[in-house]
C-alpha cells in the first residue's frame, strides 16, 4: 500500500506487477503467477529498475543545468573512476569494475603514449626499444565476439538449463588455452571460477551466482502502470530507459557515431546486464574521444585513515592497479625529461 502510494498507482495494480508475469504467444498476452522466490528477486529487479531510471532522469537533469542547449559540444566534464578490485572473493561485480578499468587504461595508454610518441617522431629520435603496453587482448578475451567471457555468459543465460557450473565449463573449453585466460590451478574448483590476466595482475573470479546477476529482467508491465500515475515525476521517469539514453542525449552534438552507440554488437532479443554495461562503456569512450582529458591520480596513504602513517605496500598497489608503475618505467625506458633546445 506504501509503494503504490508512493507511485500513484493503484494497490492492484502494484501487487500485479510484483507477483506476476506476462508471456506474450502470437499476440496474446497471458499473466503466470510467480512462484515465491521468483517473486522476491522480481521485488528486487523492480526496485533496481526504478533506481536506474531515477538516476538517469538525475544525470539528465544535471547536464541540462550545466549545459542549457548552447555549445553543447562544449563541456567541461570530471570523471570519478572507480579503482580496480581484487578481493578473496571477486564475483560479477568485480569483473565489470575491472573490465571499465581495462578499457580506460586502453584509452589512457593510448592518449599519453602516442603524445609521446608523436614527440620523439617530431625530434626525429629513435624509441623503437621501448615496450609501449597494449592490452588489447584482455580486452579481446572479454568482450570481442564470438569468443569471450560476455558472450559466453550470455548464451548460457539464454540456455533454458544453463548453470553458473555448466558456464564455467563450457567457457574453460572454449576459452582455456588463451594466453590470458587462468584456470582454477586445484582441478576440483574447476566449475567453481575461472581467472584473468589483467594489466594489473591476475584476479580469479567465482562463477557463483553469475547468471543470475547478468539477467536482466524486465519491467515492462511496471512502467506501463507507471505512465498512468497520478504522480507527475513517476511518469517523467518513465520516458529514461537507462543511463545510456542520458548519454546519448548528452552527446548528440558531438562527434560520436550514434549508430555504433545504439546498436553495437547486441543481439537480438533482451539485453543483459553484460550487454548494457557493455554499451554504456562504449558510449562513455566515444564521448572521451571527443574531449582533452587531464588525469589526476589519487592515492590512499593508509586504510585506516589516520594522521601520519604512510602504508608502503598499500602505496606500491595503487600505483600498479593505475598504471603509473608502466608509465614510469616508458618515461625511465626513453626521455623523461623534455627541454626545449632554446633553453
Amino acid at each position: 500500500a506504501k509503494i503504490a502510494k508512493l507511485l500513484g498507482l493503484k494497490e492492484a495494480s502494484v501487487n500485479k506487477v510484483a507477483t506476476t508475469r506476462q508471456l506474450t504467444v502470437r499476440g496474446q498476452v497471458t499473466d503466470i503467477p510467480l512462484k515465491l522466490p521468483d517473486a522476491r528477486d522480481n521485488r528486487h529487479a523492480m526496485a533496481k529498475a526504478l533506481y536506474s531510471r531515477t538516476f538517469a532522469w538525475l544525470v539528465h537533469q544535471i547536464n541540462s543545468c550545466t549545459n542549457p542547449g548552447t555549445d553543447r559540444n562544449r563541456f567541461i566534464g570530471v570523471l570519478d573512476i572507480f579503482g580496480f578490485e581484487n578481493f578473496k572473493i571477486n564475483s560479477f561485480e568485480q569483473l565489470c569494475i575491472n573490465f571499465t578499468n581495462e578499457k580506460l587504461h586502453k584509452f589512457f595508454n593510448h592518449y599519453v603514449f602516442a603524445l609521446e610518441q608523436q614527440v620523439y617522431r617530431e625530434e626525429e629520435i629513435n624509441f623503437s626499444h621501448i615496450q609501449f603496453t597494449d592490452n588489447t587482448i584482455c580486452l579481446e578475451l572479454i568482450e570481442k565476439a564470438p569468443s569471450c567471457v560476455l558472450r559466453m555468459l550470455d548464451d548460457e543465460c539464454r540456455f533454458p538449463k544453463g548453470t553458473d557450473a555448466s558456464y564455467a565449463e563450457k567457457q574453460h573449453d572454449e576459452l582455456g588455452k588463451h594466453p590470458n585466460y587462468v584456470l582454477p590451478e586445484d582441478k576440483r574448483f574447476l566449475k567453481d571460477g575461472f581467472g584473468i590476466k589483467h594489466y594489473a595482475g591476475v584476479v580469479m573470479y567465482n562463477v557463483t551466482n553469475f547468471l543470475d546477476k547478468n539477467k536482466d529482467v524486465q519491467q515492462d508491465m511496471l512502467f506501463d502502470f507507471m505512465k498512468t500515475s497520478k504522480q507527475p515525476f513517476v511518469r517523467e521517469i518513465t520516458k529514461f530507459q537507462d543511463i545510456l539514453s542520458a548519454t546519448l542525449a548528452m552527446t548528440r552534438d558531438l562527434a560520436v557515431d550514434k549508430a555504433k552507440l545504439q546498436t553495437g554488437t547486441q543481439r537480438k532479443g533482451k539485453p543483459t546486464v553484460g550487454d548494457t554495461f557493455k554499451q554504456q562503456l562504449v558510449a562513455l569512450v566515444d564521448v572521451l574521444d571527443t574531449t582533452t582529458p587531464w588525469y589526476v591520480r589519487c592515492l590512499k596513504p593508509n586504510s585506516t585513515k589516520a594522521a601520519n602513517s604512510y602504508d608502503d605496500e598499500l602505496i606500491v598497489t595503487q600505483l600498479r592497479y593505475s598504471g603509473m608503475l608502466d608509465i614510469i618505467r616508458i618515461r625511465k625506458e626513453g626521455f623523461p625529461v623534455h627541454v626545449p633546445a632554446w633553453s
